[in-house]
């Protein structure tokens, strides 16, 4: 009887695959929010939309950074932020609720958090 093949995925592969992990956040309204982790380019794309004054505001450029993590409200997809309006329709369907909720979102399963014993180490190097 032959052995089951047991394949390590490569590093490539786990990139990918982490890069496609989608995670769910309800807020307060009890909508269903997908969240996935936007694309580089959609990040830069981002900053072409908001042009170069409003970019320079670190606050309302972190806000709208976490709307590009929005994936669907509820199963319905979330349009690309290729323009002002697009923004603004998002802000507007998400408002205070959802957007708290995209907040705790992100931090919790897309921002990495040392320990005081990491960054110590770090510093010590």
């Amino acid at each position: 009887m032959a052995k089951p093949v047991s394949v390590n995925p490569t590093e490539s592969q786990n990139i990918v695959s982490n890069a496609s992990k989608t995670y769910e956040v309800t807020d307060s309204r009890g909508r269903v929010i997908v969240l996935r982790k936007p694309l580089f380019s959609e990040t830069m794309d981002l900053l072409v939309v908001v042009g170069p004054e409003a970019s320079k505001n670190d606050l309302y450029m972190s806000q709208l950074t976490a709307l590009l993590y929005v994936s669907s409200i509820d199963g319905t997809p979330s349009l690309p932020l290729s323009n002002k309006k697009r923004i603004d329709d998002l802000l507007n369907e998400l408002e205070g609720e959802g957007l708290d909720a995209v907040n705790t979102g992100v931090i919790t399963h897309f921002v990495r958090t040392f320990s005081a014993e990491e960054v110590k180490k770090k510093s010590d190097s």
